[in-house]
C-alpha cells in the first residue's frame, strides 16, 4: 500500500507549518510585523483556500488576504534571522495581499494592501 501524498494546496502548507506546534515571525514585503525581527510570535488560527485567495488569521487578530491565480506557497529556509537559515513557509507571487489586523490592547484596526512582494512566516522554534 502506497504511503499518502502530502497534501500540497497552500492552506495544507500553511497548516501542516503551524501543526508542528511552531509559533512564527511574520515578514511582510517590506518589514518585520512589528517592526523588529521576531517581535511578536503568531499562531495560526486559520488558513482558507478559495478560488483565487488564500486566507491566513493569526492569532484571531491578524487577518491576510492573499489574491492571485498562481501564488507559489513553499515550505524553505530563509537568512532574515540567521545566514544558515530557519525554517520557514514563504508566499510569492500574489497579485495583492491585504493584512487586516485588529491592533492589539485596542479595537482600532488597520488596513494595509500591498501590491507584490513576498511573505514569510519564520519559525520561533
Amino acid at each position: 500500500m502506497n504511503a499518502p501524498s502530502p497534501k500540497t494546496d497552500p492552506s495544507s502548507v500553511i497548516a501542516d507549518f503551524f501543526g508542528r506546534g511552531v509559533t512564527v515571525g511574520l515578514h511582510l514585503p517590506d518589514r518585520w510585523y512589528g517592526d523588529r525581527p521576531m517581535e511578536n510570535q503568531h499562531e495560526l488560527t486559520l488558513a482558507m483556500d478559495r478560488p483565487a485567495r488564500l486566507l491566513v488569521e493569526l492569532d484571531e487578530r491578524i487577518l491576510l488576504v492573499f489574491t492571485g491565480e498562481h501564488m507559489v506557497v513553499e515550505r524553505t529556509a530563509t537568512d532574515l534571522l540567521d545566514p544558515a537559515g530557519t525554517p520557514a513557509v514563504r508566499v510569492a507571487e500574489f497579485a495583492q495581499l491585504v493584512v487586516d489586523a485588529r491592533l492589539y490592547g485596542s479595537t482600532d484596526v488597520r488596513a494595509t494592501i500591498y501590491g507584490e512582494g513576498e511573505v514569510h512566516f519564520v519559525s520561533a522554534r
